[in-house]
Parts: structure tokens; sequence; C-alpha cells
């Protein structure tokens, strides 16, 4: 069973791949369900990964709270919008369902806006305590880890830990945007 968990989600996650996803706008898709079902997927990956070689995955911390900014009220002002009046009298069924879609990467971005700081200075805790050095910026950071597992530096089990912690902290960025499937694992086997 974990193999074929394993083989299931790695398909989803070539076939989901993007190499360029700013440059294309979503390619006409909608971009809200298609980002909500990546982290979903992303995370059952790693999941089955962990489950398929014995690794033990950890919670991600809870993020800090920056202060209020003055345009915080713009985010709930504009999903108000979209969920009261946009939405309602849409009647073409697929505009409708973008708009929601739309929302969906609004919410994200707003926690994004709240807690990315936060998580990017977690991230890089976690990439010094893998690296033995705290990386320039968590791009820079990702990048040499992915080099020192490839270079066999760093081990198989060090790096699925790095990247659930990291996935565990983008799904709770996209938790207001996921709903249930923010909570959605591979049931136990028995």
């Amino acid at each position: 069973m974990h193999y074929y968990q394993v083989m299931a989600e790695t398909k989803l996650q070539v076939m989901g791949h993007r190499p360029d996803p700013a440059g294309t706008g979503g390619g006409g898709g909608d971009v809200g369900n298609g980002f909500i079902y990546q982290m979903l997927h992303r995370r059952l990956w790693l999941e089955a990964l962990a489950a398929a070689t014995g690794s033990e995955l950890t919670a991600a911390e809870e993020p800090r709270a920056r202060d209020r900014r003055e345009h915080d009220w713009m985010y709930d002002a504009v999903l108000s919008q979209l969920r009261d009046v946009i939405v309602p009298r849409t009647s073409d069924p697929l505009a409708s369902a973008r708009g929601k879609g739309i929302a969906r990467i609004i919410k994200y971005l707003a926690q994004v806006d709240r807690y990315g700081a936060s998580y990017d200075a977690d991230e890089l805790d976690d990439l010094r305590a893998l690296l033995g050095h705290r990386p320039e910026s968590v791009a820079a950071g990702r990048a040499a880890a992915a080099d020192a597992v490839a270079a066999g530096a760093v081990s198989d089990d060090e790096y699925l830990r790095l990247l659930w912690r990291r996935v565990a902290r983008e799904t709770e960025l996209a938790r207001p945007s996921m709903g249930a499937l923010a909570d959605r694992h591979w049931p136990e086997l028995r």
C-alpha cells in the first residue's frame, strides 16, 4: 500500500509541476482550486514517503503574528465583496467558480502577508540546523539543501523532515483557503 500511495502522489506532483507559475498567470485554469489541491497532494506525498521510509514528521510551529497594518482591512473588504456581491450575482457557473478561486488566493495572500515572515525565519532556522550555517535567504537555503542532498552530505530522511516542516507551514498559511482539506491525511493502514 505504501508503494502505491507514493507512486500515486509522485505522479500527481509530476503532472502538477509548473516550472514557471508566475509567467503564465495560471494558464487560464482555476488558480485557486489548483492551488489548494496542489497543497493537499504535496502534503500527502510527503506523508506517503515518510510512511514508506519510517520517517517521523513533526508539526509546524504556530506563526508569530505581526502588528496589524493599515491595509489589512482590504483583504476582508475584497473577500466580502466577492462573497456577498459578485459571486451571488454571477449567473455563469464558470465565472462563479473562478470568483471563489480568486477568494481562495486572496485568503492565502492575506495569511502570507500576516505570517509569512515568521515562517520564513522558522525555515531559515531549520536550514541552519541542516546545513550548519544560516543561509542568506530562504531561496538560497533551499538550493543549498538540495545540493547537499545530491552530494550525499544530508540524508534523505533529514531532507524529508525539512520538506515536511516547510509544507506543514505552507498548509497553515493556506488553511483558510483549504477548509477541510487542510486536515485531510492518509488513513492509517491496518
